[in-house]
């Protein structure tokens, strides 16, 4: 009757450690467009401005405050030429790593 009972339990254990067939592993490559910086790294940062606001509001006399307003324009005009042409290369392409390659 032991022999019996041994042989079911074996028989039983047997059972549990049949090799199982292993998982089917698949690898998938998803591109994921990611944003990149279209400003080049050499583009300076805003210079600080001689003329402001308040000069503009303390030049009482027409006069100097014309001189005034003319210097900030030409200021402000050469940095628009700086910064003008990377805003239009920003809007023509919207750059990711995927399309830079």
């Amino acid at each position: 009757m032991r022999r019996l009972a041994l042989l079911a339990a074996l028989s039983l254990a047997a059972c549990g450690t049949a090799e199982k067939p292993a998982p089917d592993i698949v690898t998938v490559e998803v591109k994921i467009p990611t944003p990149v910086s279209c400003v080049p790294h050499n583009l300076p940062p805003a210079p600080a401005y001689t003329v402001t606001k308040n000069d503009l509001l303390e030049a009482h006399e027409g006069p100097v405050r014309y001189q005034l307003a003319v210097g900030a324009l030409l200021e402000r005009e050469q940095r628009l030429a700086e910064v003008e042409p990377v805003i239009m290369g920003c809007r023509d392409v919207a750059p990711t790593k995927e399309n830079d390659r």
